[in-house]
Order: structure tokens, then C-alpha cells, then sequence
């Protein structure tokens, strides 16, 4: 029976592809090391009792069949321990280890801090370094496109290389009004762009962007974006000439972002996030929030505005309030960059977090 299965096994990997093949693409990774590693095991007798895994056992998925593109099809359980369970992994296999669940109150606070560092503050601001540099965000995107304006061009596409590979089509249909599609444009940092933004100048100094299908990818995370638009104002610098951005209004449809260094995700609907930049950066956002820290939609809404200094990765004052069927927490960002979640109408602590870099460099949910 063991070399029947073994046969059938290998009859459909030989007729699902060539293996030489597939060896030869390996061959070109010899060296490097493949990350985010995933394992499979079996918990029951249905077809689809499977369990996917992360070797370190703190992230679980549970295979549910096929979707119609012929992907598999999962349900997220994100963190076992929220569920009071922890997997134990081995070379011979898993071990299930009751563990102490997450609060419900904790999971919402943990997907709400993710929601606020992660992707309101990160996405549009793109402080996120501890450095004193700028790093792309999406409401830098725009700006890249506004300098290549040229009131000569109208009606004139044109089709770039761009640095490591890929191209960017620009279609500029009129002096004010631009789209542009990227095609696997790869920039010099690596990271690699597909979609189409189309964008309007308004005015001397306000733009609005339209994303169509964005991705963006870097070797440690993606960023999908199906549907959103950016309004934005902007001036000039009277020294550098630089474009520098005054304020943001960024309306999502959908967003998920998936970081496979910390096996993490985060899912934003319906939300709207909006940026001043004067003295310092100072953000409102809300609409709804999903991450692998809990598998329901959190509310989230800003009761104080999130405040930043320029070039600072973290927030220094705040409160942001997430809310779901079973738990309100609010956010509260402190001088010494450190965040505490309490409970919304009691305001007694839930958990501390020391500051905003620790979210990033490590998952959250743990």
C-alpha cells in the first residue's frame, strides 16, 4: 500500500511539471537562503484536513480546497495562542500544546496598533525607519509623477526600462492629466511596482491620483491595492526645488499588506486616512481593520489626532480607538514614543508597548 501511494504521488508531481526544470531554476538559487519556510500536516480524514504552518509554529492556516484559479483556498487562524493553543514543531512532526489565549481585548489592541504604525502612519507618511530618511510610501508616488509633468507633451506616450528591469508606459493625454502603467518595473532599491495610476493636476498646487490594481513588492513584503485615491497639495521648495507635500487625503476601497519576514498580514476597507504636513505630521484615519492577530474586523477611528516630528519613526501624541463585536479598546501615544492600549470606557491598561519600533521589526500578535 506504502509504494502504491508513493507511485501515485510521484505520478502526479511528473505530470503536474518536469522536474528537471523545476531543478534547473533551483540550481540558480544554490547559496541563497529561502525564507518564510511553511509546513503541512494532516489533522483529520477529510480531503482538506490540512493544517499550513510556519516552522516556528505562530502562524496557522487551515486548507479549505481550491479556488477557481486553481490556488488554494485558506481560513486564516493568524496566532494559535489567541485561541489558546501552541504548536510545538519538531523534525518528526507537530505537537498541539494548550497555551493562555490572547484577550479578546489584546488580540483588537494588537490589529488596531498594526492598523496605526503599520500601515495609516507607514503607508502615507513613510516614516517608518529609525533613520533620519524618507522611505517610499504611497503618497510619494504621486510626487514622482507631478515632476514628470511637461505642458509639451499632450498626446505622447512614451515607454521606459526601468533600472533592474520591467517598464513604465506613460500615456500623458493633456498638460494636466497623465497615466501611467507599470509593467514588473523593478526600481534601483529593488522594489517592484505593477498597475496604473492615473493622475490629474487640479490645480498650481493639488493633484489627485487614481490606483488601479497597484502592487508593490519588496523582498520582505507586498502591498496590494485594487482601488484607492490620493488627494494631495504640495509646494515647492524655494532652495532645492523639490516637490514637498503639504497634505494627504487617501481614500482605500481594499489594501492588504503581507510582510513574509515576520509572517504577518493587515487588511484595510473602507478607510480613509488624512495627513497635514506643517510643523510636524499629523494624521486622523478610520474605517475598518483586519490582521492575523485576530480574524474579525476592528472599527478603527482617531478621537485625537496622531502627531509626529518630521523624520521621527514614532508617534508622540494621540488617542485612536478600535472597536469590534466583542472588545473597545483605545490607543493612547505617549511623549516617550511608547503606546498603551486600555479599555475604552474604563481606561485600565490592556498591554504597553515600549515604542513603535518593536511592532515593526517583530510580529505584534506574539
Amino acid at each position: 500500500m506504502r509504494k502504491l501511494v508513493l507511485s501515485l504521488l510521484f505520478s502526479f508531481s511528473l505530470f503536474a511539471g518536469d522536474p528537471w526544470y523545476i531543478a534547473s531554476i533551483l540550481k540558480t538559487k544554490v547559496g541563497e537562503t529561502l525564507k518564510n519556510p511553511i509546513m503541512f500536516v494532516r489533522y483529520g480524514s477529510g480531503v482538506f484536513d490540512w493544517l499550513a504552518l510556519t516552522t516556528d509554529g505562530n502562524f496557522v492556516a487551515k486548507l479549505e480546497g481550491l479556488n477557481p484559479d486553481g490556488t488554494f483556498n485558506y481560513t486564516i487562524l493568524g496566532d494559535p495562542r489567541q485561541y489558546g493553543l501552541r504548536f510545538e514543531v519538531s523534525l518528526t512532526g507537530v505537537r498541539i500544546l494548550s497555551a493562555s489565549a490572547v484577550s479578546t481585548q489584546e488580540a483588537v489592541a494588537n490589529t488596531a496598533v498594526r492598523a496605526t504604525v503599520d500601515n495609516a502612519l507607514k503607508l502615507v507618511t513613510g516614516f517608518v525607519k529609525p533613520t533620519r530618511k524618507k522611505v517610499r510610501s504611497l503618497q510619494q508616488l504621486p510626487l514622482e509623477l507631478i515632476r514628470k509633468v511637461n505642458p509639451s507633451y499632450t498626446r505622447y506616450i512614451t515607454n521606459e526600462p526601468c533600472p533592474q528591469g520591467g517598464s513604465v508606459v506613460t500615456n500623458y493625454i493633456d498638460s494636466n492629466h497623465m497615466v501611467i502603467e507599470y509593467h514588473s518595473c523593478v526600481d534601483a532599491s529593488g522594489i517592484t511596482t505593477n498597475g496604473k495610476i492615473s493622475l490629474e493636476i487640479l490645480t498650481l498646487n493639488n493633484a489627485i491620483a487614481k490606483y488601479e490594481n497597484l502592487e508593490i513588492r519588496s523582498p520582505n513584503e507586498v502591498i496590494t491595492l485594487p482601488s484607492a485615491t490620493v488627494n494631495l497639495t504640495y509646494v515647492q521648495d524655494d532652495y532645492t526645488q523639490e516637490l514637498r507635500v503639504k497634505s494627504v487625503d487617501f481614500r482605500i476601497d481594499y489594501l492588504k499588506s503581507q510582510n513574509f519576514q515576520r509572517n504577518s498580514f493587515l487588511e484595510l476597507q473602507n478607510y480613509i486616512i488624512q495627513s497635514t504636513y506643517e510643523d510636524e505630521v499629523v494624521t486622523t484615519f478610520s474605517g475598518l481593520a483586519r490582521s492575523e492577530c485576530s480574524s474579525e474586523w476592528v472599527n478603527m477611528s482617531t478621537l485625537s489626532p496622531v502627531k509626529q516630528d518630521f523624520y521621527e519613526t514614532c508617534p508622540y501624541e494621540g488617542k485612536v480607538n478600535g472597536y469590534s463585536s466583542q472588545a473597545n479598546i483605545d490607543l493612547l501615544f505617549n511623549y516617550d514614543f511608547s503606546i498603551d492600549a486600555v479599555e475604552h470606557n474604563t481606561q485600565n491598561l490592556i498591554k504597553h508597548f515600549t515604542n513603535c519600533l518593536t511592532i515593526q521589526s517583530e510580529a505584534v500578535c506574539r
